[in-house]
């Protein structure tokens, strides 16, 4: 089970990757959604990405970057992610969106 730490107004918070649904960028500071709860962070959004791409993320908006295996649903230029929150992407990144949930979904294709 992976983990990771990240600063919050209250110190430090620690997040199972496995609840991680995807993490939003707000001017200077990076939301975590998990499936039970938010961490405001001061994280960088790049630092986030960062450390999140390798491991089945992907950034679909600029200021969003989501796990590949909690898309519930991929909509007109949004996602609806398992806790049925909305997400948008980038029209020019669907290809890309698609391969990668497909990869994630099925690992030995």
């Amino acid at each position: 089970m992976r983990r990771f730490t990240v600063k919050s107004g209250q110190g430090p918070v620690t997040i199972r990757l496995e609840e991680l649904l995807y993490a939003e960028s707000f001017h200077d500071r990076t939301t975590f959604v998990c499936e039970d709860r938010k961490v405001d962070s001061l994280v960088s959004f790049a630092k986030a990405v960062e450390y999140l791409t390798p491991l089945g993320f992907f950034r679909c908006h600029r200021n969003y970057i989501v796990s590949s295996r909690k898309i519930a649903r991929i909509g007109d230029g949004y996602l609806v992610m398992e806790n049925a929150d909305t997400v948008p992407f980038s029209p020019r990144r669907r290809e890309e969106l698609l391969q990668t949930v497909r990869l994630a979904q099925n690992p030995q294709s």
